[in-house]
């Protein structure tokens, strides 16, 4: 049995001088009675982890150190007698120098002078000399109550309960953790139903969070079971007492912390309310500009979005201005520091974003695009399906998103097809070249009936032919249309190429662009007057007189 017991005591003490070193608690090692020096003037006398005096001075020549070694032995001696134990003080005259003696039973252990005072503490040396006989009484008393059995098996079942509480509330906790994230992933995936795929991203987020949150639980109770279990053995008891104490002042520094924190953490409140108002002012302003229920100078629908965030960005970058004084802890190094490494990277990096952005900015309120417009950047044609702050994204006829950034949409030539749709409407061009040996105005009435046959055009202003040039083989013809719906327009032309073949193949009209290495054995390539008005074309009503 006793075995066993001291087999758990070596136990105990092992964890004790664990969880005390970590906290800088204990000032050296086991058996009962340890030394510890604080600086070299000083030493204390400690025992069973107690510490009892502190000696300061020299007595005749033996230093501090020299009498912690003195009174620890006569301490063990009278350890290993086992007699009953009285504590007293005797007056004490050595040479010049005066104190008081403190003696157990009838074996003196050692003699406090003035100078073991502390120097800030005024107090007379009785008043010390008391405080000493109280802990080495307190010391002696520990001593006896871990020598009894009972003490020692009291403990172990106290401890032993305490773990098996914190063992099942870290197993609820555990549990607690597993039906969360089951929970989550639950509302993950009836979410995604709705189109909400970021919520997955928010759902790994806060199970880590979770995780983590349990995990300093466990820590938390891990300690408050070393801190229980310490205080259950009288050797020991001091350092749980240190451990309890050092988690109350940590709490206590937090909550004092916090106390004085409120009167920034309460400008910050009204700061950030203040801030919110204004961008909830600001946002209802420009919905009513986007809707035209108000308007302003120089605002224009397309331009609303991009003002709106400008304006909020100000607005924040200004509430945080002013809010920055009042965060609890800017005034130190390390958010300074911080602070000037943000602004270091932001520096080097923002080269690039700087010129996306005001090339984003000069797209907005240029107002060279926006959302819908069948728009042709460079060699990309398709419709415009977002304007953004670094990039544009384009649609194109393959259903393919481009995405291009703002700095080459403005290096390219931009053509809009919608931007004239609700006026008078985008025009667009079909183009031949015939030789010269077919009448003009037969190309044109062709070219004019194709128009007519083709669905997707207006009527106003209606089609038009245009002899675009009069090269050396042929000419050039060009039919001028206009498009109903500009973002039609691949699909229209492919019809109206369609028609114009048709027609031309209908009058048995090639359409190629002839050349000559000689003259044609025919003679003079030219169209007789009577042929002129060839089919579909149609003379005048009043009849042409050749000069």
């Amino acid at each position: 049995m006793e075995n066993t017991m001291r087999q758990w005591l070596e136990i105990v003490l092992a964890v004790c001088l664990m969880m005390a070193g970590l906290h800088g608690v204990a000032r050296a090692e086991l058996p009962a009675l340890t030394t510890a020096s604080v600086p070299a003037s000083e030493a204390t006398l400690t025992y069973m982890n107690r510490d009892v005096v502190v000696f300061r001075a020299s007595l005749a020549g033996v230093t501090p150190e020299k009498r912690v070694k003195r009174a620890e032995r006569r301490l063990a001696d009278h350890e290993r007698t086992g007699d009953t134990e009285v504590v007293g003080q005797v007056p004490i005259a050595i040479s010049t120098q005066q104190g008081i003696g403190i003696t157990l039973n009838d074996t003196f252990l050692f003699t406090l002078l003035p100078e073991d005072r502390d120097p800030e503490d005024g107090r007379p040396l009785s008043a010390l000399a008391d405080g000493v006989v109280v802990a080495l009484k307190d010391a002696l008393a520990a001593r006896h109550a871990q020598a009894d059995p009972a003490n020692l098996i009291k403990g172990l079942l106290f401890a032993g309960l305490a773990l098996a509480a914190i063992a099942l509330a870290v197993l609820l906790l555990m549990r607690l953790r597993h039906w969360l994230a089951i929970r989550l992933q639950r509302q993950v995936l009836h979410r995604l139903e709705a189109n909400m795929p970021w919520l997955s991203y928010l759902a790994q987020v806060l199970e880590r969070l979770v995780q983590i949150l349990v995990a300093l639980v466990c820590i938390a109770l891990g300690y408050l079971w070393v801190t229980y279990a310490l205080a259950q053995f009288p050797l020991t008891r001091p350092f749980g007492d240190q451990l309890g104490n050092f988690l109350l002042g940590l709490l206590g520094n937090m909550a004092m912390g916090v106390v004085r924190a409120l009167p920034d953490l309460i400008t910050l409140a009204i700061i950030l309310l203040i801030t919110r108002a204004l961008t909830q002012s600001v946002k209802a302003l420009f919905d009513a500009v986007q809707e035209g229920r108000v308007q302003l100078p120089g605002l224009y629908r397309e331009t609303v979005g991009a003002t709106r965030r400008l304006v909020n960005i100000a607005i924040w970058a200004l509430g945080i201005t002013f809010a920055y004084p009042h965060i609890p802890g800017s005034q130190s190094d390390v958010f300074k520091g911080l602070s000037v490494l943000f602004g270091f990277m932001l520096t080097l990096g923002s080269a690039g974003v700087v010129n996306q952005l005001m090339s984003g900015m000069t797209l907005v309120y240029s107002r060279a695009l926006r959302k819908g417009d069948l728009v042709q950047i460079g060699e990309t044609m398709g419709v415009v399906e977002e304007v953004g702050t670094l990039s544009t994204r384009v649609l194109n006829l393959y259903n393919e998103v481009i995405t291009i950034p703002n700095s080459v949409v403005m290096s390219n030539q931009i053509r809009n097809y919608s931007r004239q749709e609700e006026g008078q409407g985008v025009m667009v061009g079909c183009k031949v070249t015939i030789g010269y040996d077919t009448p003009w105005r037969q190309v044109e009435a062709m070219l004019l009936n194709a128009a007519k046959g083709t669905p997707g055009l207006r009527n106003t202003p209606p089609p038009c032919v245009l002899q675009r040039a009069l090269s050396d083989f042929y000419v050039e013809y060009e039919l001028m249309v206009t498009l109903a719906d500009t973002k039609a327009r691949p699909f229209v032309l492919t019809r109206l190429h369609a028609e114009v073949q048709d027609e031309f193949n209908r009058y048995g009209v090639q359409i190629m662009s002839p050349n000559f290495r000689g003259q044609p054995d025919g003679g003079a390539v030219v169209v007789p007057q009577e042929d002129w008005y060839k089919a579909p074309a149609a003379p005048p009503s009043r009849p042409v007189i050749p000069e």
